[in-house]
């Protein structure tokens, strides 16, 4: 009787577990259920190209290695049809800039310009929004040159040459492109300024001009985020440090590898960095960022010893004569 009644228990025992295993295994096939109503459905629809029938007008976007035509091909990939800008002396190559974007199964056009005087920015915007049957939903202010020199030696001239691409250019070209914009009551659009770590982030020998030019597109960017904003628009910048196998550091080759150790992974941002960055910005995934700074600079911004190292690799492209003064003047003020 008692050997009965254990053989009892042991049989209840092992049917409790198993209900109790089998109870886990519903929850677990329930709980699987539950969840896959919630699966992002909009992110599943997302369209392999998300900027298509958009069109996008590109300043300083005529050179081949170039921040602007990486940025051009990188939205083309995206599916954005594109209106490049360059200056007179852009003439000859603009054709092949323009074939080439076409590969990419889009429309493409070129434009020539100049960016610092306002009836050459609004003639430019008023054919970019008439190739563009109306609405030109993407406008990336790229334009802009350097000279480096130390502060004791800027002049006026030195100044207004780099300032006026940069800080006047962007906000001569984006008044032009937002007039169009009230008068039509078109929707929602993004402007993408292209500055630099330096001036809107921190300074660097050598650098006066590009670094105010930058400063001031900086505030640009924060006033226009705040203004524009108020329509739908979102305006922010991409701040490109040291970009290898572009324009600006084909004749740094000495200097690379100091750059380079300021960065945390040994390495400087490509043209096809900055152009990832603003297809970010422009794309779907963009648009409730507005105002920002984005850095595209392998972690030198996070690296507070870096202008050290900067120092010694000639601050680009700085002279031996100019780098003496900059010595000469440290040394004087201690």
């Amino acid at each position: 009787m008692l050997l009965l009644l254990q053989c009892e228990n042991l049989l209840l025992l092992t049917s409790c577990k198993a209900n109790v295993i089998l109870q886990k295994f519903i929850m677990e096939i329930q709980a699987r259920a539950d969840y896959s109503q919630y699966v992002n459905t909009p992110l599943l629809q997302r369209p392999e190209k998300p900027l298509e029938g958009q069109w996008a007008l590109i300043t300083g976007a005529t050179r081949f290695n170039g921040l602007g035509f990486a940025i051009a091909e990188r939205l083309a990939l995206e599916g954005a049809s594109i209106i490049v800008v360059g200056t007179e002396n852009s003439q000859d190559i603009a054709p092949y800039v323009v074939q080439r974007l076409t590969a990419y199964g889009v429309k493409a056009h070129s434009l020539v310009g100049d960016v610092t005087q306002e009836e050459s920015c609004r003639q430019m915007v008023a054919e970019a929004y008439s190739i563009a049957s109306g609405n030109v939903d993407i406008l990336v202010n790229n334009a802009g040159v350097n000279r480096n020199k130390p502060i004791t030696a800027v002049t006026l001239e030195d100044y207004y040459y780099v300032y006026n691409p940069k800080a006047l250019g962007a906000l001569l070209m984006s008044r032009a492109w937002f007039d169009p914009r009230i008068r039509r009551k078109l929707p929602g659009g993004r402007i993408v300024n292209i500055g630099s770590p330096v001036g809107s982030l921190y300074g660097n020998y050598g650098q006066a001009p590009y670094a105010m030019a930058n400063g001031a597109l900086f505030g640009l960017t924060q006033d226009l985020a705040l203004e524009f904003g108020t329509r739908g628009v979102t305006v922010n910048l991409v701040a490109p440090t040291f970009v290898e196998g572009t324009e600006m550091t084909k004749d740094m080759e000495d200097q690379i590898p100091a750059i380079k150790a300021t960065t945390p992974n040994g390495e400087l941002p490509t043209p096809q960095d900055v152009g990832g960055a603003v297809a970010y910005l422009v794309g779907p995934d963009g648009g409730r960022i507005n105002g920002i700074v984005l850095p595209v600079d392998s972690g030198m911004k996070s690296n507070y010893t870096a202008l050290r190292p900067l120092g010694r690799a000639g601050f680009r492209q700085v002279s031996k004569e100019e780098m003496a003064i900059i010595k000469a003047t440290r040394a004087k003020n201690g």
